[in-house]
């Protein structure tokens, strides 16, 4: 019998918020964030509108908050908000669906814009795969730069089947809400 596998967009599906957006509050505190979200809001104004790039956005967005910053703190900072916050805000309807295909014993991976450092310790904690965007990191400093591209999109799967022969399944359950998930939908069988 074939195994099952389970891809989970994370941002507004399994999670319920942007997890870019509560992390740099996080790291940052309110106020900062929020002074940085109106210095930053022609520019992501312009991207909910469709007349900006998601990912040149996002590459503006990290550089204002990050840019700078030793990748060590960032990456414990990451990692305490992983594992304290993420549980809290997760979806309960998905929630039950990500449980069910973790007791079949299913392959579940989530699929993401997000980055690796705020989710590979929660998906370590529940043994899953990660498939996600990458902080670029030079001389163990944060660049505020995407390394490669934006995991969202068409990129989506680009990446899952760099990572995931989907041949050897009989089932695949995608989870995805938002219009970066379109193409990883049509994975679903």
């Amino acid at each position: 019998m074939k195994k099952t596998l389970a891809l989970f967009d994370f941002d507004h599906t399994l999670y319920n918020k942007d997890s870019l957006l509560e992390v740099t509050k996080y790291i940052v505190g309110n106020k900062k964030f929020y002074w940085g979200i109106i210095a930053l809001s022609p520019c992501l104004i312009a991207m909910k509108l469709g007349l900006a790039d998601n990912a040149k956005t996002k590459q503006r967005y990290l550089r204002y908050f990050f840019k700078g910053t030793n990748y060590e703190d960032f990456k414990k900072a990451t990692n305490t908000f992983s594992l304290s916050h993420i549980d809290k805000d997760l979806n309960l309807t998905l929630k039950t669906a990500f449980q069910k295909h973790l007791s079949n014993n299913d392959d579940v991976y989530i699929v993401t814009a997000s980055f690796t450092e705020w989710l590979a310790p929660w998906c370590a904690k529940n043994s899953i795969g990660l498939i996600s965007s990458k902080l670029e990191i030079m001389d163990g400093i944060v660049t505020g730069n995407i390394s490669g591209l934006n995991c969202y999109g068409p990129e989506k799967v680009v990446r899952i089947l760099n990572v995931i022969d989907t041949n050897i399944y009989g089932a695949i359950h995608v989870y995805g809400k938002g219009k970066g998930d379109k193409e990883m939908l049509a994975l679903k069988r």
